[in-house]
């Protein structure tokens, strides 16, 4: 989901990956008491795989798997849901996993209870996702699924054992791709410019691998995500060829969910190159395929992507129609720091209209999010937002106040741009008070 730029002598965080039946655009100020509603439950900015701070994870027994017999469950907040799987050693284990209003994580336990693998959907491609292991060692293995976001709303999902056999050279080739790909999914959310640069062989290695095992529409993911990296860091024209291909592999195989995601990330490799309509037209053409509710987090971030065209293009009062459906989108998966982002989104539109108290309301909420978070990156902007906001506003020492609390927390997490662009701000409300305050008769 993308975040937009943040005001003069601020930064963006990194910019993400989302509708209901009809959009219903919105060509007034988003209401006052959604916004207080929203400050009521908490916000975030960036991205929370596991959780928001506090409460504990309510542990459920789902039972035992069977071959061929799919269960469903329904997750709220921060439930954990564990299925006995019983195996012999060198067995091979298919799972196939479809989330619904939810993104989810899917790992498996060993009978010496380590985690044998682990399974995020969150940026996923949205539908049926499949994880692949081979046992170690014979006896009871746990398969546990939870939601990514511990402040979800009610969501649910289908699990279902769709094989289990001896395993053989070709599901060990599986595995290994498997291995590459969320390795390389590990280092792209980590998301500074070595772990981008390091992921790229690891997507290749395991699309090279899915092709030969003919897992195709993996492979396509896992293109699909080696072309988000490459315009991440800069090579948007090396970016098309594998998100091209992607696409149209996804099509080939007949696979709308690989297909709707390739449609997506292409439209972000084209926001990259400020092609705005091809952007724009690509995000439109993937929402027909993100309506059910096993695709509720993508709708959410093809909607705040569409948002943000709309307002690098002047439409301002239609990116805020889109922002206000991708923020109650994000509310029900559960995604705090995604709304975080999406309230800044918002703040910057009202502050680039000149309301900047309506901007500094969503601007504060974004702020009690990241803290709430403890995101200490992602509240050190938010607090340089707020700062910047004052400054414009000529309130000078409020300014300061939020500066000044940013200034430790870049500090902490070592962001040393981060910390001189606080440091920058800091001198320029000094003086700016300088030129202000008489200095004598």
């Amino acid at each position: 989901m993308r975040q937009r730029r943040y005001p003069a002598s601020c930064t963006q965080l990194p910019i993400s990956y989302f509708l209901v039946t009809r959009l219903i655009l919105v060509h007034l100020c988003l209401p006052l008491f959604a916004i207080l509603a929203y400050s009521s439950v908490g916000f975030c900015t960036t991205r929370n795989t596991g959780s928001a701070p506090g409460g504990s994870t309510h542990a459920v027994s789902g039972g035992s798997l069977q071959l061929k017999i799919p269960v469903s469950h329904s997750l709220v907040g921060a439930e954990r849901v564990s299925y006995v799987l019983s195996l012999e050693s060198g067995q091979f284990v298919r799972l196939v996993c479809t989330p619904f209003n939810l993104d989810v994580v899917l790992s498996v336990v060993s009978p010496e209870t380590q985690k044998v693998v682990e399974l995020d959907t969150t940026d996923g491609s949205g539908g049926q996702r499949t994880l692949f292991w081979i046992a170690k060692t014979p006896g009871q293995h746990l398969v546990q699924v939870r939601s990514a976001h511990k402040t979800a709303s009610k969501g649910s999902y289908q699990l279902e054992l769709e094989e289990s056999k001896p395993a053989t050279t070709q599901e060990a080739g599986l595995i290994e791709a498997q291995d590459n790909f969320l390795a390389a999914e590990r280092l792209r959310r980590a998301g500074d410019g070595d772990s981008l640069h390091q992921s790229l062989p690891k997507y290749q290695h395991a699309a090279e691998i899915w092709e030969t095992t003919k897992q195709l529409s993996l492979k396509a993911e896992a293109l699909r995500q080696n072309g988000f990296v490459l315009f991440s860091v800069g090579q948007n024209q090396q970016a098309l060829q594998p998100l091209n291909e992607a696409l149209s592999l996804a099509r080939s195989v007949g696979d709308r969910t690989a297909e709707s995601a390739a449609l997506h990330t292409l439209g972000e490799a084209h926001y990259y190159v400020a092609d705005y309509q091809e952007a724009l037209g690509l995000f439109n053409r993937c929402l027909p395929m993100q309506l059910s509710d096993d695709f509720a987090p993508q709708r959410a971030d093809t909607v705040n992507d569409i948002a943000v065209v709309y307002d690098d293009m002047g439409h301002a009062q239609t990116a805020l129609g889109y922002y206000g459906q991708a923020l109650t989108l994000k509310h029900q998966v559960g995604n705090r720091a995604d709304e975080a982002s999406i309230l800044g989104n918002i703040a910057i539109v009202y502050d680039n209209l000149g309301d900047k108290q309506t901007a500094l309301r969503y601007y504060k909420a974004a702020l009690a999010t990241q803290t709430a978070l403890h995101n200490l990156r992602g509240e050190g902007l938010a607090l340089n937002n707020v700062g910047t906001l004052y400054h414009s506003l000529g309130d000078q020492w409020r300014a300061l106040e939020y500066y000044s609390q940013a200034l430790p927390l870049f500090e902490k997490t070592g962001d040393r741009q981060e910390k001189g662009r606080a440091l920058s701000n800091i001198a320029r409300s000094y003086a700016q008070l300088a030129r202000t305050v008489p200095t004598g008769p």
